[in-house]
Parts: structure tokens; sequence; C-alpha cells
């Protein structure tokens, strides 16, 4: 049985080959506790031992050290006297930046990673380097895939050199705002303009690929002179990410920096929002019921797809289908009802309707009566 495989109470203590295991499994465990609150040295060591780890408080000592050096900083402290500190690891601390996979989750990992390479156009160069470490852990099939997947990335059409590195630095620099839930200002141009509005202060609070158009996205509030409004921005349209600086320039109001806590407050509430959205980076607190009745060869393939929870499909007499949902904009829907063609009939909402009705009208010009 593989060290990954086993569970900690399992490990015989005295087995020399298992012992950086052993301690690298009470780092992380020790990290746990420090992401819950703020706790002394003799905290820790009762806490430890309640979870299999019996360690004497020099021991936790060195644990809080060594989990300094993967920091880069020291673990945070309270002030005062040694003796009287308590402990504690900010929300964006992660310590230990390791990731256990087995075949399987590797798989999934491929997969995840091989659909936005077929259906984003943010090739960064983090997705590059994901794939290159997966390939290393697994040198087989996998790895084959995984080195594969690098050469169809290499092989599409590549952007010039400046415009690359600033793309990937917009992604970093937005990045690292989203994960230590900080501010940032911005340039955007909105779509259909030419110009770039600038100096938006902006709170990622979500970045998300889009489900119906190749595009990736910020979610986040910006902040304006009638106050903080969440929206969505395509990350291609984003230029000049800078870090918030105390006074937004566009309001002249000071904005106070929220911290991580606040910000993972909201994504529960963010994400139920954008799931009613087609492409689920839509937001929107308008709803409205649709109904999509397939025909023909559509049938098949409308029964044998796997719809979302809020979706339901009923069968018709005359063998058609009809899928129910709500959703929070009816144009978000226009291009994959389009894609059905003639195999999908809008029946609600009528704008919704008219919209493909005209869609159509207008591709059929296109192809004249010989």
């Amino acid at each position: 049985m593989s060290p990954q495989a086993m569970n900690i109470q399992d490990v015989p203590l005295d087995d020399p080959d298992l012992a950086p295991w052993l301690k690298v499994q009470r780092w992380r465990d020790l990290a746990s506790i420090l992401h819950e609150g703020q706790f002394t040295l003799a905290e820790l060591r009762s806490r430890l031992e309640a979870q299999d780890h019996p360690v004497s408080v020099r021991t936790i000592q060195r644990d809080l050290s060594a989990l300094s050096l993967l920091l880069g900083a020291e673990v945070s402290h309270t002030p005062g006297p040694k003796s009287d500190r308590r402990f504690f690891l900010a929300p964006d601390q992660h310590p230990i930046p390791m990731l256990t996979l087995s075949p399987g989750e590797a798989r999934a990992l491929l997969f995840a990673i091989r659909l936005l390479v077929h259906n984003s156009r943010e090739h960064e160069h983090d997705t590059r380097t994901l794939l290159d470490k997966l390939g290393s852990a697994f040198p087989g099939i996998i790895g084959t895939v995984a080195a594969q997947t690098i050469a169809q990335i290499d092989s599409l059409p590549r952007e010039n050199r400046a415009s690359r590195d600033s793309r990937d630095l917009t992604l970093l620099q937005l990045t690292q705002a989203w994960t230590g839930g900080s501010l940032v200002t911005l340039s955007y141009r909105g779509v259909g303009s030419p110009k770039v509005s600038h100096n938006w202060c902006f709170q990622p609070l979500l970045l998300e690929p889009s489900r119906s158009n190749g595009g990736a996205y910020v979610i986040g509030f910006r902040f304006d002179t009638d106050g903080p409004a969440l929206r969505s921005l395509r990350l291609d349209r984003i230029f000049k990410v800078h870090r918030h600086p105390e006074i937004c320039p566009k309001t002249r109001r000071p904005h106070p920096h929220d911290d991580l806590r606040t910000t993972q407050a909201e994504l529960p509430k963010l994400l139920t929002v954008i799931e009613k959205s087609w492409s689920g980076i839509v937001v929107s607190d308008q709803h409205f019921p649709v109904e999509i009745r397939f025909h023909g060869d559509a049938v098949d393939r409308a029964a044998e797809t796997r719809w979302r929870s809020n979706m339901q499909l009923v069968k018709h007499d005359d063998g058609s289908l009809t899928l129910k949902g709500n959703f929070s904009q009816w144009w978000d829907l226009l291009p994959w009802v389009l894609s059905w063609g003639s195999g999908a009939e809008v029946i609600q909402p009528p704008e919704l309707r008219e919209a493909v009705i005209e869609h159509l009208r207008t591709a059929s010009a296109l192809y004249p009566e010989v």
C-alpha cells in the first residue's frame, strides 16, 4: 500500500521510510488548524494530539519555522512576548501547495484542461506549466496526452510577444487580487466600443470561463459614483491592471479594502446568480421562463444531453421534447438555440422567438432559390 492511500491512523509510527510523509501530513493538519483561528503553542499541541499527532511544543516551533520557510514569510502571530503569542494563517496564506492525485483525478483534471484548450482563447502560461507538471507526475498515457495537448497549444496562431506578455500579466494581476481579496484599478473596452474607459475601481470575486462563447471573464464589484455594482468583464478587453490605491481615481472617494473572508462570503450568492444564465457569466436578477421544443433528429440528442438541475424535459405524444427552465437573459441563449438549426423551436419567451426568426430569415436570404 502506498503512503498516498493510507490513513494516518494506519501508519506505523516507527517506520523510518514513512517519517517524511508523516511530517508533511502533520504540517498539512497544522496549517488547517492555523486557518481556523489564533492559537497558543499549547493549544496547537492539544489540537494536533487530537488528530493523532503526539508532538512536543519544541516540535511545533520547528513546524512553524518550516511553514514559514514554505510561505517565504513568517507565519502570522499576534504581537507580544513569544510565550504569549497566538499563531494563525490568513485565508490567502497556503504554506503547503502540494496536490496528490490518483490516476482518475489526474484524468479528470486533464479533461478540464483539454476543454479549456478547445473552447477558450486564454491559453496563458499557467495552462502550459500545469500540463508539464501533470505529464511529469504521470509519465504514461496521461503524460503522452498532456504533452500532445501542449503541442496543440503551441500550434495555435500566436500573438506577438508584447501582446501575449501583456495579457498574461493582466491575468496574473487579476488572479492575485482575486485570491487575496484585494481591489484593483483597470482600463476596459466594452463590447462594440472602440473607446477604452480608464481607472475603474474593481474587486474580483470570480474568474470564470464562458460556457458558450469561448471567452474567459472576471466577475466582481465595480465601484462607481452610485456605489458598488456587480459586473462581468471579458478578460481580453481588460488593460493596465494596477493595485487599488486608497482613493479611487474615478470617484475621488476612498474605498476600503475588503479582506478575503468578506469576498468568500459573497461567492455562494454570486454562483447562484450566474447559474441562472446559459453561458454562466451573466450577472442579472431578472428571471423568465424558457421553453424550447425539439423535433426530428434533435430529439435523440436532447434526450441524451445532461441538462442542469433547474431544467425539465417533457416528452409529447408526437415524439417531440420540450425543455423548460428559467434564465436571466434571453439573448444569452440565442447562439445556442441557433446551433440546433431546424431541430429546435422557441416557444417562449417571445423576444427570443422573434430574434431566432429574424436570424433564420436573414440566413435564408443568403441562399436564394436557384
